[in-house]
């Protein structure tokens, strides 16, 4: 991914999550047993927005139930994500078959996206907002 796009595509993806209808998350509180893959990646999505560690299934599903996801993730920025919690999710979503999330979810799909930008790609996410303030104060 260029540094051009990736300021786009976090922000494609951040609205792709922030506008998801409260019925696919109520889907997926339905579900009994979700594959362990899209559960580790509810769990890093719950402790960036919430800064709660969730165990389970059953502790993801009472965040899932909240109404304020959307406006959570609207206000995620990543110059506000601690290295602690860059550290954290990078080494949980490194063991993730990205594979069974997009084959599951197109959501789950997208916040796996959303959070390896967040994470994995936090330096260079910076920096093109770094840069991309720079051209703008040259106008």
């Amino acid at each position: 991914m260029e540094l051009s796009q990736v300021e786009s595509t976090f922000e494609t993806l951040r609205n792709l999550i922030h506008s998801t209808p409260a019925s696919t998350w109520e889907l997926f509180m339905a579900y009994p047993q979700p594959p362990v893959e899209f559960v580790k990646v509810i769990t890093q999505f719950i402790f960036i927005l919430y800064s709660s560690e969730v165990q389970n299934w059953w502790e993801c599903r009472k965040f899932l139930a909240r109404d304020d996801i959307a406006r959570r993730v609207s206000n995620i920025e990543p110059e506000n994500v601690s290295p602690n919690q860059i550290n954290r999710v990078r080494g949980k979503l490194e063991d993730i078959d990205s594979e069974v999330v997009e084959q599951m979810s197109h959501v789950g799909y997208t916040i796996y996206r959303w959070l390896m930008l967040l994470t994995k790609h936090n330096d260079i996410l910076l920096l093109s907002r770094r840069v991309s303030g720079e051209n703008l104060s040259h106008l």
